[in-house]
């Protein structure tokens, strides 16, 4: 799904910044972009669970000008919730909520001090209730979703759409 949106945007001659965890995957892809569509493509190979992975983003863009972010990363377990160990959990957790979180306090900023921006956040129909056998999933989708809706309201005063 993200290398889908990535083609997309670059259609509309956006540079990117793709991010994920397999490199060989992440560096064919931004050949591809770059190739096809003539504009800068910057790949970051990270472990999106990690706590540091922000920084990792930073470290590969230095202060490039984000003025637009586009998450799709989302780890799951489907099965029972006791079946992995809470390390799992916390996993989904950081992937789908914490580095989130963290890129979203970042580069909020160049947004809304430039008037100006875009933010989405991939939810899940999973987040609209309690469902079992992907409760942690779940939950971190609901986040997604209460972020958004959230920030929608705070920025859009400010030039920046959420959803």
């Amino acid at each position: 799904m993200g290398a889908a949106f990535a083609h997309a945007l670059a259609r509309r001659d956006l540079n990117l910044v793709i991010i994920a965890g397999r490199k060989e995957i992440l560096e064919s892809t931004a050949k591809e972009l770059f190739k096809r569509f003539l504009i800068e493509v910057w790949s970051v190979c990270c472990d999106l669970a990690a706590p540091y992975a922000l920084d990792q983003i930073r470290s590969t863009i230095g202060d490039e000008t984000i003025n637009f972010l586009d998450s799709k990363a989302a780890l799951t377990h489907i099965g029972p919730f006791l079946d992995q160990p809470v390390s799992k959990h916390i996993r989904i957790a950081g992937v789908n909520m914490i580095t989130i979180l963290n890129m979203l306090y970042h580069y909020r900023g160049q947004m809304v001090d430039a008037g100006r921006g875009g933010i989405v956040l991939m939810s899940s129909l999973a987040g609209n209730q309690g469902s079992g056998f992907l409760a942690t999933y779940a939950v971190t989708k609901a986040f997604s979703r209460i972020q958004a809706e959230g920030l929608w309201y705070e920025w859009k005063s400010k030039g920046v759409d959420v959803i």
